[in-house]
């Protein structure tokens, strides 16, 4: 069988899908970050690393009746500073509403699965 010069092109991959955030928050207040107003914060979902470097800004108490969810706060400010790519400075001007409300909004990944453990 003779062979052949055609070689086969594969085609090119596909380009990497942007991720959406995990998060966005619109401010109550502008706050400072990087010498700009922002009025907006968008949290990225955490990774492994993220955890074992931060730790775990959620403490879950699952034998409670009913089970317990609160929050570490030194812990969740350092979180919500690393995955909204803000300085911890900036997460100090937050309000309190805006804190909790960022807070909670990031809980789901710090949790585990329903009906998983």
């Amino acid at each position: 069988m003779p062979e052949s010069n055609v070689q086969q092109i594969s085609p090119p991959p596909a380009p990497a899908a942007k991720k959406e955030p995990a998060f966005v928050h619109e401010l109550e207040k502008p706050i400072q970050a990087h010498g700009e107003d922002v009025t907006t914060l968008t949290f990225r979902e955490p990774t492994a690393r993220d955890l074992l470097q931060v730790g775990n800004p959620v403490i879950f108490n699952m034998f409670a009746n009913p089970p317990v969810v609160t929050h570490d706060p030194v812990v969740m400010a350092a979180m919500l500073s690393r995955l909204g790519n803000v300085p911890p400075s900036s997460i100090e001007q937050l309000t309190t509403r805006d804190l909790i409300d960022c807070s909670w909004g990031i809980t789901r990944f710090f949790m585990p699965h329903p009906g998983k453990i």
